[in-house]
């Protein structure tokens, strides 16, 4: 998940006319499709991206190894959050950068992307209010203290869940990532969030986990 802002008021559906008019075409290589409004504040869709790669193909007539030049095209699905604020993304880091070239490519006059800052203790102990049961299972800090004069970015698994909670009131600027278990309901997921907005969670379904992923966004937009 990123912050969106738009650099003009516009509804979903004026945002989604928008994007579809910035159609994919084969000859730029870029572009978008399957633009669509799931309700007043949200549009889905997807960025394409064209890539060259460099295959080493043998020359049957001079036996030399020669570079051929294909092209792959990748299709990263997003949604665009209005109420929130929020672009999701549901693809791997590096087809983050390719949906983010996309956007400053195409909709630099219409959009702004950045990283969302909140604070990941902050968030947890929120969670851990509004959900039946919140245990963490992995947690990254950087500037870990081990002892008096050794510190580093330390690595945790967390066979006790208190000793978590106690250590991100200790460190509560220095968590990178935190892997917890969350049960509410008939609802029972593992997620990974970073400071830097990435969420991932274990199951490839979104409708299963949309209502929590909408706890998240809500809590991580937040005042504090």
């Amino acid at each position: 998940m990123l912050g969106i802002e738009l650099k003009e008021s516009r509804t979903s559906v004026e945002l989604a006319t928008l994007l579809t008019k910035l159609e994919y075409s084969d000859e730029e290589g870029i572009g978008f499709k399957n633009i669509s409004t799931e309700n007043d504040y949200l549009v889905v869709g997807e960025a394409l991206k064209k890539t060259p790669i460099y295959i080493n193909l043998l020359n049957p007539v001079t036996q030399e190894i020669e570079k051929k030049e294909e092209f792959v095209l990748t299709e990263i699905e997003f949604a665009i959050d209005l109420k929130h604020s929020i672009l999701e993304a549901y693809s791997n880091h590096r087809d983050l950068k390719k949906l983010l070239l996309v956007f400053r490519s195409l909709a630099k006059h219409a959009v702004s992307i950045s990283h969302l800052s909140f604070s990941i203790p902050q968030l947890m102990l929120a969670l851990k209010e509004r959900v039946d049961s919140v245990e963490i299972k992995k947690m990254c800090i950087k500037d870990f203290q081990y002892e008096v004069g050794v510190s580093g970015t330390y690595d945790m698994i967390f066979y006790n869940s208190n000793i978590a909670w106690s250590l991100l009131e200790k460190y509560p600027n220095g968590i990178n990532t935190v892997s917890f278990h969350i049960s509410h309901m008939d609802l029972e997921m593992i997620f990974s969030i970073g400071a830097n907005g990435q969420v991932k969670f274990n199951n490839k379904s979104k409708n299963s986990i949309s209502e929590c992923l909408e706890l998240l966004k809500s809590l991580i937009t937040k005042p504090n």
